[in-house]
């Protein structure tokens, strides 16, 4: 279960936040340290998955998730993209440096989280 705006200030214990049946809450604040900004993530208990900080920018508002199945290996990336920020680089970060396709050419990609995208009509 990915949260977006969570808005946690980093003195918050993510332990107050327990839900049963489900990890830990595992969060990322707004680098920027902007109110009401941030993320958070539980993952249920048993189902092999894992945050992987190894493919995240700590700069940009998105977590990466690895999902270890038997017959292969899935990304799921949380993003998170306030109305007023540009275009966050996820896209270029994972195809153009071939950071995780590389190591991992037939895992599958997730992307899932709060776009704030409105489209105009006419």
């Amino acid at each position: 279960m990915f949260l977006s705006e969570v808005g946690l200030h980093p003195s918050v214990l993510d332990d107050k936040f327990e839900i049963p049946g489900y990890s830990s809450l595992i969060s990322k604040h707004d680098p920027m340290r902007r109110h009401g900004h941030g993320q958070g993530a539980y993952i249920k208990e048993g189902f092999p998955c894992g945050r992987d900080p190894t493919y995240e920018d700590p700069d940009s508002p998105y977590m990466c998730f690895r999902v270890a199945l038997v017959q292969r290996t899935s990304f799921i990336f949380a993003l998170y993209r306030p109305q007023e920020e540009g275009i966050v680089n996820l896209l270029s970060y994972l195809v153009e440096d071939g950071k995780i396709l590389a190591k991992h050419p037939s895992a599958s990609i997730h992307i899932c989280g709060d776009f704030s995208i409105h489209l105009k009509s006419g």
